[in-house]
């Protein structure tokens, strides 16, 4: 993207750790990660990680923001 994303902290822009599922990777609401990222479909990447189309504006990180609702399943592909 074309953002500055130096400055930006874990606790800004994705959701906490929990103590009971693990650590939680979603992007949080407001996020400047949210339409910063870049177009990689060229390299293979048009899902996220739980299979939710990326679409523009991409965003930075495995979860495209529409998708960053909590999964249904647990998996330790998934948290960590």
């Amino acid at each position: 993207g074309t953002s500055n994303q130096a400055s930006l902290t874990f606790a800004d822009q994705i959701e906490e750790p929990d103590a009971a599922t693990g650590l939680d990777c979603r992007t949080k609401a407001g996020a400047a990660l949210i339409a910063n990222g870049a177009d990689l479909s060229a390299s293979g990447v048009t899902t996220d990680i739980v299979g939710t189309a990326r679409t523009a504006p991409y965003d930075i990180g495995v979860w495209q923001y529409a998708s960053a609702a909590a999964p249904s399943w647990s998996s330790s592909s998934v948290w960590m």
